[in-house]
């Protein structure tokens, strides 16, 4: 397989719907979005679905894009602001979950014995 540089990328022809030049513009922006969601953080299916979300949204936003480097620089953009939304979400939802779990309150019933040997009133 040939190595493809963003700049060799026939946008004008992905943008018509050419299958070799879109593989071609794929396998020069790829590399350097998964970089970015990996070095965020990202792991495993996360990463895999932001990729899959940058993707989408190329493709969605297509039509935007003046040359390739535009649209690698705004891929890379993408895949970074997506990665920092999902590891502070994840960051929210275990501080929750941790206080969550400082604050639980066990109810025992009378009479329960506990593992020190204490009995409960």
């Amino acid at each position: 397989m040939k190595s493809v540089g963003v700049g060799d990328v026939a946008l004008p022809a992905a943008m018509q719907g050419d299958s070799a030049s879109w593989d071609d513009l794929v396998e020069a922006v790829l590399p350097v979005v998964w970089q970015t969601i990996v070095g965020a953080g990202v792991e495993g299916e996360d990463a895999a679905e932001i990729s899959q979300l940058v993707w989408l949204r190329v493709a969605q936003n297509l039509h935007e894009f003046a040359t390739a480097e535009a649209l690698a620089t705004w891929a890379v953009t993408t895949a970074a602001l997506e990665s920092r939304r999902l590891v502070h979400h994840q960051a929210m939802r275990s501080a929750r979950d941790a206080r969550a779990t400082a604050n639980r309150v066990i109810h025992l019933r009378p009479g329960f014995v506990t593992a020190e040997g204490l009995t409960t009133a």
